[in-house]
């Protein structure tokens, strides 16, 4: 099968999936263990380097490095740590298990690459997309 998703594409989604298939383990609410099965979809997809979405749309991430620019880093990782605070503090039962969805913003502000920019075409790191290394 050919690939259409980059390395760092690759990893923010089986990172991301993995925090999703937690749900299954942990999952308080009745069904929240079902929803943690849809987990399994980046996983896959980013173990294997094929996203079907990105296949129908044309688009091929391999090579492609940060499409975040120094703001938008910074207030993704403000905000990730803020709503991961609520495992800790988690004021409402079950709000704890909501503080898991601070990774997304928390783990595409340090890496710089957002996967639902590339599907919207928008990029705000100044002088547009970088090349990485390699293909």
């Amino acid at each position: 099968m050919r690939t259409n998703a980059g390395l760092l594409d690759r990893g923010i989604r089986v990172a991301g999936g993995i925090g999703v298939l937690s749900l299954l383990a942990i999952g308080p609410v009745p069904g929240w263990g079902l929803v943690g099965l849809v987990g399994l979809i980046p996983v896959v997809s980013g173990s294997v380097g094929y996203f079907p979405l990105y296949g129908l749309l044309g688009i091929d991430t391999r090579g492609q490095a940060a499409n975040e620019g120094f703001l938008d880093r910074a207030v993704r990782v403000v905000v990730g740590v803020g709503i991961l605070s609520l495992l800790a503090i988690g004021p409402v039962p079950g709000w704890g298990l909501v503080g898991l969805v601070g990774l997304v913003p928390l783990v595409t502000g340090v890496t710089g690459y957002c996967p639902g920019y590339v599907l919207l075409g928008i990029h705000t790191r100044q002088g547009g997309w970088e090349k990485g290394e390699g293909r």
